[in-house]
This record gives structure tokens, C-alpha cells and sequence, in this order.
């Protein structure tokens, strides 16, 4: 299982409170720790940056912010059964091309007996699907139609996930177990301003003040833009 946090904003903010939350609840969240590797992706109107590592997002003692209107940020949790060490190219987001425009992806969850080839996880083959749908379908079609593919064939735990053209984000919620609170998605809305995150922001976070009424959980088999 993996920590995601996402925000899009119609004025530039500082992505380190988003990185510092990230980092907390990767080190303190549920089943932590969350402790191998991590990246992001943000952006603006002009610009785009992508960054990953396989260091510990919480033991860094520094990480370059930037100004930006929106961001994808994600830490992951490997799976270490059967001897699996984590590698540098399993770090999300994954990146990849689909009808000419460039998309960046990032997942929270597992499916069972999913790669096709050696070195390949469950994620990078749950990419490689939705950009096939990415072709002929809108973002948000795609992601409800990869995902309720990968659901009716495979067993699974999550399929939660995160996309961007890098002008707009869409996510969906879809877990096998509505109970299961490891893996679920919350959804923050004011002042033209929007965020994801893995787990319910019930205290002050970065710039103002969070409502815990602001912050609601997202249904199961939900696509939401923000």
C-alpha cells in the first residue's frame, strides 16, 4: 500500500506543506511505515516537473519545493514478500504517452498475479492498460473502464489512483473492501481549490484552517477531477 496527496488550484502555492504531509503521514499514517521510495509531479500553466527516489520521504533532510497550481505526491510501500527489494523504476509516478499527449500515474493498492513480464509490478501493468483506453476514451472513462476490467478478472485489494495530462487530475476510488480504511481516498473542496489525500485531514494543514467537515470521504467506484 502506498500514501497519496494531490491538490490542483487556481492561484500558485507552495508544494512543501503538501511534501511535509506526505512525509508525516507516510512515517505516522495507517500501516506505516511508508518507506520506499517516493515522487511526485507538479505543475503550472508553462511548466511541469517530475521527480522520483528511492530514499525515505520522512528521512530527507531536504526537498525542493516549488510554486505551482497543482501536484501529485506519492510514497510507497512495497510489497517484500518472496524476497522483493524495492527498485528505483517501481517508484511512481509512472509516465506515459497516449494519443500524442503525455500523462503521469500514481496507485495505492495491490493486484494479485497481474504482471506479464520479469521486473514488472502490478501498477506499471495497470498503466499500461488505461493508456491503451486513453486512445479511444476521455481520462475519466478510462479510468473507470481499466479499472472495473482489472476488478472483474483479479483478485485485488485497491485500485485507487491518480492521473494527470498535466493540465487536469482525475482519480478514482475502488477497493475491494469498503471497510478496509488502509486504503481509501478523502476529498477537500474550497475556494477553487481542491485535494486527495490517503487519509482524513482532521487538523491545521499548511495555509488554513480544515474543516473536518470539508473533508469528506470519496464512494467506492467514484471518478473525480479536480
Amino acid at each position: 500500500m502506498c500514501r497519496i496527496v494531490a491538490f490542483k488550484s487556481d492561484i500558485k502555492m507552495n508544494t512543501e506543506p503538501f511534501l511535509n504531509y506526505l512525509a508525516f503521514i507516510s512515517k505516522y499514517g495507517y500501516n506505516y511505515p511508508h518507506r520506499d521510495g517516493y515522487g511526485y509531479v507538479i505543475f503550472d500553466e508553462l511548466n511541469s516537473w517530475t521527480f522520483r527516489s528511492l530514499n525515505c520521504i520522512y528521512e530527507e533532510e531536504k526537498i525542493d519545493s516549488k510554486m505551482a497550481n497543482a501536484g501529485i505526491f506519492h510514497s510507497r510501500k512495497a510489497s517484500t514478500s518472496n524476497g522483493y527489494k524495492p527498485r528505483f523504476n517501481h517508484v511512481h509516478p509512472f509516465t506515459g504517452i497516449a494519443n500524442g499527449i503525455n500523462y503521469a500515474f500514481v496507485h495505492n493498492g495491490t493486484i494479485n498475479n497481474f504482471s506479464d513480464y520479469p521486473g514488472e509490478i502490478d501498477t506499471q501493468k495497470y498503466f499500461r492498460i488505461l493508456l491503451s483506453n486513453l486512445i479511444n476514451q476521455s481520462p475519466d472513462e478510462a479510468l473507470k473502464s481499466t479499472s472495473d476490467f482489472i476488478s472483474e478478472r483479479y483478485k485485488y485489494t485497491s485500485l485507487i489512483s491518480v492521473l494527470t495530462d498535466y493540465k487536469d487530475i482525475w482519480c478514482i476510488k475502488k477497493v475491494y473492501d469498503e471497510h478496509d480504511y488502509k486504503h481509501d481516498l478523502f476529498l477537500i473542496e474550497f475556494n477553487n481549490f481542491k485535494m486527495i489525500t490517503s487519509e482524513k485531514v482532521e487538523e491545521k494543514f499548511c495555509y488554513f484552517d480544515v474543516n473536518p467537515l470539508r473533508c469528506r470521504r470519496i464512494p467506492n467506484g467514484k471518478v473525480i477531477k479536480l
